[in-house]
């Protein structure tokens, strides 16, 4: 008897939703992965989408570069994966890292994406709008503004898979953790949302541990995106990060929504949650 762990995704939605004889299903994959700033005034939610197979072969070159790196550096300076915020900020086990060496790290993992048919999607909620808007959500500020933009995410790969995907089922990954419930809780409420005309897309979402190579490539688009969305609130800098820039000059900017004032006062008479 095979356990859980032995099944891969692509063989449950195989399983759960058989396609018509003679048609393979693709099994399509979004890993993602949530960013917010130490002020709180963004929550993002980010991550790639690409073919399960593609993932296999990313998630591979992606370890292989994590060990390469730590055999090049000092015993003091081994990591055990890559972390955006950390290596950015020269944290914890970035701690005896430098820029060059951050930088270094940062190319080498951009170029593994660049290499892959892949999109990745992005959708931020400004918090300060959002409790505005949602005076009564002001405790419950980051969550809330996390449900809407799973939901977002959500409207968006619908409009990514219809454009540059076969039509066949995807499954949402995300990191197992404190946001768990949060999660769940949007993406039921999408599937069992008549109006969401791309629910039946959508096969599953599960969680895994934030160690796993796709979820740490999450981690570094939605660190990525939510920069430049900051900057480009707080006007401070009219260019784009080196990495984001590479993979928008690379064509794989799938879908980027930011959930305006306007649109938070028009679902205020709504359910939005």
């Amino acid at each position: 008897m095979l356990r859980r762990s032995q099944f891969e995704i692509s063989d449950l939605i195989r399983i759960i939703h058989s396609g018509p004889k003679g048609h393979r299903l693709m099994a399509l994959i979004f890993k993602f992965d949530e960013s917010y700033d130490n002020g709180k005034t963004l929550m993002l939610v980010g991550g790639w989408l690409m073919e399960e197979s593609q993932w296999k072969q990313l998630e591979g070159d992606w370890d292989a570069c994590i060990k390469a790196t730590n055999q090049r550096h000092r015993a003091d300076q081994q990591i055990s994966r890559f972390h955006a915020t950390n290596v950015n900020g020269f944290k914890e086990e970035f701690k005896n890292w430098d820029k060059p060496m951050s930088e270094a790290l940062t190319a080498d993992l951009v170029a593994i994406l660049k290499n892959r048919p892949s999109v990745f999607l992005a959708a931020a909620v400004n918090l300060k709008d959002m409790v505005n808007a949602f005076p009564d959500r002001a405790d419950t500020m980051l969550e809330s503004a996390f449900g809407l933009c799973v939901k977002q995410v959500m409207i968006s790969l619908g409009h990514v898979v219809r454009e540059k995907f076969v039509r066949d089922k995807l499954a949402m990954v995300f990191e197992s953790g404190n946001w768990n419930a949060h999660a769940t809780q949007a993406y039921d409420q999408m599937i069992a949302d008549k109006k969401f005309k791309d629910r039946t897309l959508f096969s599953s979402l599960s969680f895994m541990s934030s160690n796993a190579a796709g979820l740490q490539a999450a981690d570094l688009i939605a660190y990525e995106s939510m920069k430049r969305i900051l900057s480009v609130n707080a006007r401070t800098d009219a260019k784009l990060r080196w990495a984001l820039l590479q993979l928008v000059s690379n064509n794989q900017l799938g879908e980027s929504a930011y959930i305006a004032r306007k649109t938070l006062l028009a679902l205020k008479g709504g359910k939005a949650n």
